[in-house]
């Protein structure tokens, strides 16, 4: 059996095969000396500063682009309530600032922004914005009125005298619907109080519009020649001339427009 011999080299032991012997391999060993053949664990985390990777491309921000100006808000005509508001249409009556037909007299008016209101700019003077119907209107409710015209017409949207009795005064207690004024009577039973008849043109109780006024509203007992004729100024009197005055002892007709006898 062949001896082995050890020797030292450089630190190292070396182990020497005798040549009789068959070939064996060399290996060189040092005590000292640690072999490290792999990073960090595989399963310890990254560092917290560090994000995994995860094989995604980061997205780039897009570049601020300018804000696009606002459009001018485009007036849209509210739905006709009215054949006012539909000839209106059909006749194409309105144009330009006032281009809009009201739904409900049909009158030209002009359209507005419902989202900025009474903003200035947005209706013209005198006039606000209907945010319901996007139209410019001279008055909304009553409080956009004063006297003499108090009340606000929901038909034309425009301050008016009255719509009703209760817009109306003592002196004046009927609403003429029809002119939206306050008058005294409208027909003959609003001066029924007075025993007098109403003069419709003008809206106001008189004592009478035809000699028969004068008739029905004597009282029994009364002699003939008693008021009994209307007069240009729509009061009963006994006559206009000497020929109405029948009593031979009251035969002349007086400045007061009563038979006298001198």
């Amino acid at each position: 059996m062949s001896r082995r011999a050890p020797v030292w080299l450089g630190g190292a032991l070396l182990v020497l095969v005798a040549p009789r012997c068959a070939p064996q391999d060399v290996y060189f060993f040092d005590p000292e000396l640690q072999t490290v053949s792999a990073g960090p664990d595989a399963g310890a985390s990254a560092p917290d500063d560090e994000a995994p990777d995860t094989g995604e491309v980061p997205s780039v921000p897009e570049p601020n682009e300018p804000d696009e100006p606002d459009q001018p808000y485009e007036p849209v005509q509210p739905a006709c309530e009215s054949e006012a508001c539909e000839s209106c249409l059909e006749t194409g009556s309105c144009a330009g600032a006032t281009s809009l037909c009201h739904p409900r007299s049909g009158a030209c008016v002009a359209g507005c922004d419902p989202g900025a209101g009474d903003e200035p700019g947005n209706c013209p003077d005198g006039t606000r914005c209907d945010e319901a119907r996007g139209i410019c209107l001279a008055c909304l409710t009553n409080d956009d009125c004063a006297a003499p015209t108090p009340a606000c017409d929901p038909i034309g949207s425009s301050c008016v005298g009255c719509v009703g009795n209760d817009d109306c005064t003592p002196q004046a207690p009927v609403c003429d619907t029809d002119a939206l004024a306050c008058v005294q009577c409208v027909v003959d039973a609003d001066c029924a109080a007075s025993f007098e008849v109403c003069r419709e043109s003008v809206g106001r109780c008189v004592e009478c519009e035809s000699d028969a006024d004068c008739i029905a509203r004597r009282e029994p007992g009364d002699d003939d020649d008693d008021e009994r004729i209307c007069s240009p100024g729509l009061r009963c009197v006994e006559c206009l001339s000497n020929d109405d005055c029948t009593d031979p002892d009251k035969p002349l007709c007086s400045s007061e427009l009563e038979c006298d006898d001198d």
